[in-house]
């Protein structure tokens, strides 16, 4: 990895929302090896009080569609602070159309992690949210 790849984040502020800690591990871990001040929440109640503490470039959350807790946590974060670029891990491939649609990116799990650095790579700097599919995989109803 070169110098630059490794100072891409340089600077920007990532929030790692994952109960896992093996998975969290492994998403900070990457992150800080990229450049980026990776902070971390074990949980959406964490996360939350954290959001209003300190400003993000981007959020990256571990979510499961089914859980209604989940779900809230996502249209919180989305009503308070709709600027911040919120990328989900999801254990489902079907959200509700609304949520889904709010988020700069949802990625199934298990998930690419070249992939997920990409997308925090194009959030944090600004640039427009990946294209979406428009099939059932990303908009389906729940």
């Amino acid at each position: 990895m070169t110098e630059a790849a490794r100072l891409d984040g340089y600077g920007k502020r990532v929030l790692v929302v994952e109960a896992h800690a093996p998975v969290r591990d492994l998403l900070l871990s990457a992150l800080m090896r990229n450049g980026y001040n990776a902070y971390e929440a074990t949980d959406r109640f964490e996360a939350l009080a954290t959001m209003g503490r300190r400003r993000y470039d981007a959020v990256l959350a571990d979510c499961c569609f089914s859980q209604p807790g989940d779900v809230i946590f996502i249209r919180i974060c989305r009503q308070r602070w709709p600027e911040r670029p919120m990328i989900v891990l999801a254990s489902e491939a079907h959200g509700p159309a609304d949520v889904v649609a709010g988020l700069y990116a949802c990625l199934p799990k298990p998930f690419d992690l070249y992939q997920v650095l990409c997308l925090v790579r194009q959030a944090t700097h600004g640039e427009p949210a990946p294209a979406r599919d428009t099939g059932v995989e990303l908009a389906g109803i729940s």
